[in-house]
């Protein structure tokens, strides 16, 4: 799996794009491309979920703060 959109989800009070990728961590862009709305990508190659849920909810928290 190279990357994967798994959707569009309102953050308050713009949408944000996010993307499944291989590896670990995350990273979140305020403007990925001209145009685009936020977006962000969340590894998945952890060994259980809770891991995976941690990275996001940890992401979405720094965009919201940016």
């Amino acid at each position: 799996m190279k990357q994967k959109v798994v959707g569009r989800y309102c953050m308050g009070s713009e949408y944000c794009e996010l993307v499944l990728m291989e590896g670990l961590g995350g990273e979140f862009y305020t403007t990925p491309e001209a145009g685009h709305i936020p977006r962000i990508k969340i590894g998945a190659d952890y060994d259980n979920w809770r891991s995976v849920l941690s990275c996001l909810l940890h992401e979405a928290l720094e965009l919201v703060l940016c």
